[in-house]
């Protein structure tokens, strides 16, 4: 799928293994892309996505399909006129005025890459501190 990414960075076409690699992306590109209805269910690994979810965004993130690049006006998303709805699941607090939103790479990691590909709107919903009781101190 690399070799094939680059072979279309590069303004040429996949060959050989490329070409079914390539097939692949753009299955599952155009069933991203074809949804009425985006909802995502994230919880936070390690301060970040899951990897699972970041290979995904990976393979679907591709250029000409979700991107588009000129010289002239940098980069702009393929996707507008879509909406997601983002569910956040946190085991810490790490939101405004706890002194630990620094470690919160998960929120602004899929803000970011939403923004990137062109979604017009992000509704988040916010679950965290789900590893304690609702009053436990954060640090024993």
């Amino acid at each position: 799928m690399l070799n094939a990414k680059y072979s279309v960075l590069h303004g040429g076409e996949p060959t050989g293994n490329e070409i079914a690699a390539w097939a692949e992306v753009k299955t599952l590109f155009d069933e991203f892309a074809d949804a009425d209805h985006y909802v995502f269910a994230i919880p936070m690994w390690n301060f970040n996505i899951p990897y699972k979810m970041k290979h995904y965004i990976d393979v679907i993130s591709q250029p000409g399909m979700a991107w588009g690049y000129t010289p002239e006006g940098g980069y702009f998303g393929l996707m507008s006129g879509r909406t997601a709805k983002v569910f956040f699941a946190s085991g810490d607090g790490y939101g405004e005025g706890t002194g630990f939103e620094a470690f919160d790479f998960q929120k602004p990691y899929i803000d970011l890459w939403l923004n990137f590909v062109g979604f017009d709107r992000v509704e988040r919903v916010i679950a965290q501190r789900t590893l304690f009781e609702p009053d436990a101190p954060l640090v024993k």
